[in-house]
């Protein structure tokens, strides 16, 4: 749902920005040097280039967001092997005796035992709903911040890395 969002709908509206802006700055482009009286070939594959790229990476922001999440996924699972491999538990060694244990129990004991468990529950279950909110927060973030620095003006026309150029 979300791929079919971002093609019918979000790819249309920064396609007709980017040509938008990549309007402004060739139309900039000719009128600082004089209707083509100064302009170089370099300057016009240049404008080419940015208007390629831009195109580029607004066509295929959903795959470049999922690439980064699959490899972000994928690293997550690495460690988590890891993580599961250097903390396991035998438990059948730990459940052989455990009814008897718990038979020789008296009620207090057994009623901290089961607030324990219950409360060690319900923290992994909050901790989980917290984890779910982050990542899916940030992999939003991460695709509108993608989304809308393929069509900034300033990184299309080239203004971030001269000054004197930002003031206008």
């Amino acid at each position: 749902m979300i791929e079919n969002l971002s093609n019918s709908i979000m790819v249309p509206i920064a396609g007709v920005i980017l040509a938008i802006v990549m309007t402004v700055d060739l139309i900039q482009m000719i009128a600082d040097k004089n209707n083509l009286h100064d302009v170089d070939t370099w300057m016009i594959f240049k404008w080419v280039f940015k208007s390629a790229a831009a195109i580029l990476i607004v066509t295929n922001t959903w795959n470049i967001v999922m690439g980064v999440f699959d490899m972000a996924q994928s690293v997550v699972a690495q460690a988590a092997g890891i993580i599961n491999s250097d903390a396991s538990i035998d438990i059948s060694s730990v459940m052989t005796d455990l009814e008897p244990r718990l038979m020789e129990m008296d009620l207090g004991p057994l009623f901290g035992l089961w607030f324990q468990s219950l409360f060690i529950g319900i923290t992994m279950w909050a901790l989980y709903i917290c984890i779910f909110i982050v990542i899916y927060g940030r992999m939003i973030e991460i695709y509108r911040a993608s989304r809308s620095a393929a069509f900034h003006p300033k990184a299309v026309c080239g203004h971030f890395g001269n000054p004197a150029l930002a003031s206008r």
